[in-house]
């Protein structure tokens, strides 16, 4: 059951545009995704009540594009986004932010997951215990001539707990 509301997407009628197109860069899209409305379909897609804390949040010398909180358990959650393709730069600074952030929630948005991080998502999965999680999301924005864009975000991986 969802936790929230969210617009039905009607592929028939509906084509896939490019994210640029919503968003002409990350820093827009994570302002967008830290609204309370954008952030609950996130919210609803994971299964997770994600609660915005802070955006470019401060580690080190770097920011990790969102910083949340899990409503009920008050876990840690970073949410770092990429209108392109997944890359090395990012997969890195995914696991840069969950340790200065000790975050026990990643969640990784992408335009195309790509095999390799599947398979590394996959595996840190497996190897990390029942506390500490990834998710690797892919991003589609939907138009339909009648409506404004909708997104959608797909579950690429997710760790072994949201499996039942």
């Amino acid at each position: 059951m969802p936790l929230f509301k969210i617009p039905k997407i009607n592929r028939s009628t509906s084509n896939a545009i490019e994210l640029r197109e919503m968003w002409s860069n990350e820093v827009y899209f994570s302002k967008w995704l830290s609204e309370k409305e954008n952030l609950r379909i996130l919210s609803n897609a994971i299964g997770i009540n994600i609660v915005f804390e802070e955006l470019e949040s401060a580690v080190g010398s770097l920011s990790v594009d969102l910083y949340a909180i899990e409503k009920e358990t008050g876990k840690k959650i970073i949410i770092e986004n990429q209108l392109e393709n997944a890359d090395p730069d990012h997969f890195g600074r995914i696991i840069i932010y969950a340790a200065g952030k000790e975050a026990e929630i990643v969640i990784w948005i992408v335009k195309d997951a790509r095999d390799e991080y599947i398979q590394a998502i996959k595996w840190l999965n497996k190897q990390m215990n029942k506390d500490i999680g990834f998710f690797l999301i892919e991003v589609i924005v939907w138009k339909s001539d009648n409506l404004p864009p909708i997104p959608e975000f797909r579950i690429i991986e997710k760790p072994w707990k949201f499996y039942t």
